[in-house]
């Protein structure tokens, strides 16, 4: 079974990176704005982002945007109605569970819903919507 999208984290990466991003001086200094985000940043892979963001440094930008988000993420995240009880119905009627995503580990561990039965995109071949990633969940 799948379930969708735990918990609406576009927002808190949006705000980090408009942030970041301007504290770099991207883009002359003027603000991504969410069509931006959108059309480049939004459901791709971190090292993705960083190669087409902080192209001069890599490394460097992957561990910036990580400390903020992981910040913001434990302040801010909040899981989608329902996800709880839904969970709870799932490990009561003993049925298996997992996480697919594509976020880093580090972020797919900030909850212990799936008991770290969590499947990560940078971990398999192809990330997710590719479909071998989502028998490993099951």
């Amino acid at each position: 079974m799948e379930i969708g999208t735990l918990c609406d984290s576009d927002p808190i990466h949006f705000m980090v990176l408009r942030e970041l991003l301007l504290e770099t001086g991207f883009n002359g200094g003027i603000p991504i704005d969410e069509e931006f985000f959108a059309q480049n940043i939004s459901g791709k892979l971190d090292d993705d982002i960083a190669a087409f963001l902080f192209r001069d440094d890599i490394e460097g930008g992957l561990k910036l945007c990580e400390e903020k988000r992981r910040t913001l993420l434990k302040e801010k995240a909040v899981s989608i109605k329902g996800l709880y009880k839904l969970t709870k119905w799932v490990e009561d009627n003993g049925l298996k569970r997992a996480a697919v995503t594509n976020s880093p580990r580090t972020n797919a561990e900030l909850t212990d819903l799936f008991n770290h039965n969590v499947i990560i995109g940078d971990e398999c071949e192809h990330a997710k919507p590719a479909p071998e990633s989502l028998p490993k969940g099951s």
